[in-house]
């Protein structure tokens, strides 16, 4: 039981967060909903008792989100994300 709840919890926030990834128009944002959909993704590993591959979906591709943010906040200024 705890399994189906943890499964549609996290299937809710994964679709949410990659649905704004995809709908809004600011480069840190998306990025933000992109870091985070990826950690929910390894939360459908560690339910499924694969937690070496939950642990690599987070250090490998979050850690790749984490680098286009470094460089979104390089090449945007970041004084336009802070005004709207």
């Amino acid at each position: 039981m705890f399994e189906a709840i943890a499964f549609y919890l996290f299937a809710f926030l994964t679709i949410t967060m990659f649905y704004i990834t995809v709908t809004t128009s600011q480069a840190l944002y998306a990025l933000t909903a992109l870091a985070a959909g990826m950690i929910f993704i390894s939360a459908f590993f560690f339910i499924l008792g694969a937690d070496f591959l939950g642990a690599v979906q987070i250090v490998v591709y979050s850690g790749a989100v984490m680098a286009l943010y470094a460089f979104g906040m390089m090449f945007f200024r970041s004084s336009y994300f802070l005004s709207v």
